[in-house]
């Protein structure tokens, strides 16, 4: 079953087309990875599916039985979780208080948080791996980068989303944390979750995700199961190199070998 499907979806941002006719569809309880050269377009489509985009936005955008573009922000919020690539905040709150703030499209009238919240709220801290009591009270802007998009993806879960959206979840992590962060996704995105992250690294996009959609000048270039899209050709001509594709004799697993195509000017230098 197709979960995210779009077409001829366009973004304008201040009178320039970040996004161009992107047409594709996502099958559920996957974890999609969303991959393109830098500012291929990548932040500027979640942004959109999120219904958080600065630009215009045009085309048809519906997530299972929903038509995203008519439904009101707060049903937007209870169906999809946007993780940002740079989590910055002037307030503050600590990790407990911040990771809260993903009930509050799910809250009544009176906006109190009920004791199911706060179960949510901290099965969420848990599942990212920082329930430590002394942790959950510290504030937020003393955390260093990795710590503060662990937070921010409490948050997200926290809000209980059907579609998770992350731009960069590895942003800031260590390499232990990165893997121990897609292996999560994986895990969500197979279970309980539509998965759907923007990955800057192409090999740990292999390693991890079931599909890939491949962005490059603001187009989708390509979709589909991720080992049968992400060929050497493809990834060559997108990403302007020379790309191959190494299997390890031991492990049987594929990744990506990288040259360049000429020299850029610095060698030597």
């Amino acid at each position: 079953m197709n979960a995210l499907q779009l077409s001829s979806l366009t973004v304008d941002l201040n009178r320039t087309r970040i996004i161009q006719d992107a047409t594709f569809k996502a099958p559920g309880s996957k974890f999609v990875a969303l991959v393109g050269p830098n500012g291929a377009g990548k932040s500027t489509l979640l942004h959109a599916i999120a219904g958080v985009s600065e630009g215009e936005v045009h085309g048809e955008l519906h997530y299972r039985d929903l038509d995203l573009a008519k439904t009101t922000r707060r049903q937007r919020a209870k169906t999809v979780a946007l993780v940002e690539q740079d989590a910055h905040t002037d307030l503050a709150l600590t990790v407990d208080e911040t990771v809260s703030l993903g009930r509050l499209p799910h809250l009544g009238f009176m906006g109190s948080e009920t004791e199911h919240d706060r179960a949510l709220v901290i099965d969420a801290i848990e599942t990212v791996g920082l329930n430590h009591l002394a942790f959950r009270s510290r504030v937020v802007t003393t955390l260093s980068g990795g710590e503060r998009q662990k937070v921010m993806l409490a948050k997200a879960l926290a809000q209980q989303p059907q579609l998770l959206l992350l731009d960069e979840p590895t942003n800031h992590l260590d390499i232990a944390a990165q893997l121990n962060v897609l292996s999560l996704l994986r895990k969500l995105g197979s279970e309980e979750l539509d998965v759907f992250a923007a990955i800057h690294d192409l090999n740990l996009a292999l390693s991890y995700s079931d599909e890939v959609v491949v962005l490059s000048e603001g187009r989708v270039v390509a979709s589909g199961p991720v080992h049968d899209t992400l060929t050497s050709e493809l990834v060559s001509e997108v990403f302007k190199v020379n790309a191959n594709l190494v299997t390890n004799q031991d492990s049987g697993e594929q990744v990506f070998a990288f040259k360049p195509r000429s020299s850029n000017g610095f060698a030597g230098s």
